[in-house]
């Protein structure tokens, strides 16, 4: 990779074409398949498509690739793994904070160019400022203060990263920003609902459709989607309403699937991985009240009464406390859900960076993640009862949404 770029600068990328970066991995495959050493390239010739080569149907394309290869490629001349993350470009949104900020901390140590995004510029200078201590000297940070579920926001965020980095290509795609709210499609505001959605999905979905052609681009690529254990089990307990972020995280978890398929098909030298948290000490809590207005400090009387109702309807009894009791409790649990949880943001960074390495498509964090992953899949229809909680607590510490826990807390992120 010359300078950050893959392909001539005057390449058009504005609109996802799969045959390009196929046609250059092949060709990058052949010489020296005929059992000589430096052979030459082999332009695998078709006049149905551009550049001499046809997207047509997956058989057709494997069929003339054994024809002009003299058979299947060899383990040797695979693309290698990518182990190691130096002089890569890397793009993560929500990395002002959380496991955002730690996998740049990670990347960034290890040599990694970095671009973030997120909607607190304070927030990033902190990650950028962090990552600046523990990086090798060359290593390119850059931020951009972008909302994530609006798609212009997004392609100005890609712009300035082809620019900051002076690329036409990425090598790592991390969709990792979200927040928790509408946790009642009956009862809760609709604009938190469809906020939390438009940011949770919809932010996947924008920056895969503005990062992906960038991430082909690349000789090799990896997208990492951040889903959730409320991406296969659309609940926080039998007493708590969770339905925006489990809606937004159920679409990621199977737009990720179906890429695994698409990209093997149409860009194999591109790997994706989907990444299911179980509760990560992260500051989705706070950042999510502070997004949508709700900052438990300036929340009013009439909110708090309001707030009050919602929980008397869920059959929650608060008891008599003071409004201003009543805002301490609520901050207090937005910072316990950072604090105490079972895994760091930094080690849910870790397991993300391994999966990664190891090219794993699915990666669960935190033993509640794997214990969920288990009792779901053996009791799917008991996944929403009482008795399904009462197994989950048996055997993990899950402290979200539980009976003893009215002001229910989201994971991940």
């Amino acid at each position: 990779m010359d300078g950050g770029r893959c392909h001539s600068p005057g390449a058009d990328i504005s609109e996802f074409e799969a045959w390009p970066a196929t046609h250059l991995l092949l060709r990058a495959a052949a010489p020296g398949r005929a059992g000589s050493s430096g052979g030459p390239e082999v332009d695998l010739p078709d006049s149905r498509g551009p550049g001499g080569f046809s997207m047509g149907r997956p058989s057709g394309l494997f069929s003339m690739l054994r024809r002009e290869l003299e058979g299947p490629l060899q383990p040797t001349e695979r693309i290698e793994r990518m182990k190691n993350f130096a002089d890569r470009i890397a793009v993560i949104t929500g990395g002002g904070t959380g496991m955002g900020r730690e996998l740049a901390l990670q990347l960034a140590k290890e040599g990694c160019h970095i671009s973030i995004c997120d909607v607190s510029d304070e927030s990033m200078a902190t990650t950028l400022a962090l990552c600046q201590k523990s990086a090798p000297a060359g290593t390119r940070l850059h931020a951009f203060e972008a909302d994530v579920s609006e798609e212009e926001q997004v392609l100005a965020f890609r712009d300035a990263v082809m620019q900051a980095h002076d690329t036409d290509c990425i090598h790592l795609l991390f969709n990792n920003a979200g927040i928790g709210a509408g946790g009642s499609f009956l009862l809760d505001d609709r604009d938190d609902w469809e906020k939390t959605f438009a940011v949770c999905w919809g932010g996947v979905y924008f920056s895969s459709r503005a990062f992906i052609p960038l991430l082909v681009a690349a000789p090799e690529g990896h997208l990492i989607n951040t889903s959730s254990v409320n991406g296969f089990w659309a609940s926080l307990g039998p007493m708590t309403a969770h339905t925006a972020y489990s809606s937004a995280k159920f679409a990621v978890k199977g737009f990720t699937e179906s890429l695994i398929n698409d990209f093997r098909i149409n860009a194999p030298h591109v790997k994706v991985s989907l990444v299911m948290p179980g509760h990560i000490g992260t500051s989705i809590v706070i950042n999510s009240n502070r997004i949508l207005g709700h900052d438990p400090k300036e929340l009013s009387n009439e909110e708090l009464d309001g707030a009050r109702d919602r929980m008397a309807q869920l059959g929650f009894d608060i008891g008599p406390i003071s409004n201003d009791e009543m805002r301490q409790a609520l901050q207090q649990r937005a910072e316990d859900f950072r604090d105490q949880a079972p895994v760091s943001a930094a080690e849910a960074a870790g397991v993300i960076l391994e999966g990664v390495r190891d090219e794993r498509w699915r990666i669960l964090i935190g033993e509640d993640a794997h214990a969920l992953d288990r009792l779901v899949r053996e009791s799917p229809e008991e996944a929403y009862e009482l008795s399904f909680m009462e197994r989950l607590l048996s055997i993990t510490q899950w402290q979200l949404g539980d009976l003893a826990n009215p002001e229910a807390m989201i994971p991940d992120a």
